[in-house]
């Protein structure tokens, strides 16, 4: 009987954790995807639900929202941090 008492508490402790994994999946897939070319940066950042503040900076939002999720540093072919200006 105090099983059957456990069994909703355990179920209702389980399902932010499954929806957390399941965006965390969703970023680290539309990055990946969007870095492999596999997907433009409209379509990441539509997938992502992220805003474009400024015309032809969504490339540079998706890179630094990229980098921060992911905690790493995405860089330009010479090295230096990308950033939106």
């Amino acid at each position: 009987m105090k099983r059957l008492l456990l069994a909703p508490l355990f179920l209702s402790l389980l399902s932010p954790a499954a929806y957390a994994s399941e965006k965390d999946f969703k970023v680290r897939d539309t990055c990946a995807r969007y870095y492999s070319g596999q997907l433009t940066s409209q379509q990441a950042i539509k997938r992502l639900n992220l805003k474009e503040i400024r015309k032809g900076t969504d490339w540079i939002i998706l890179a630094n929202y990229c980098s921060a999720y992911l905690g790493i540093e995405i860089t330009n072919g010479s090295g230096e941090m990308i950033r939106g200006e």
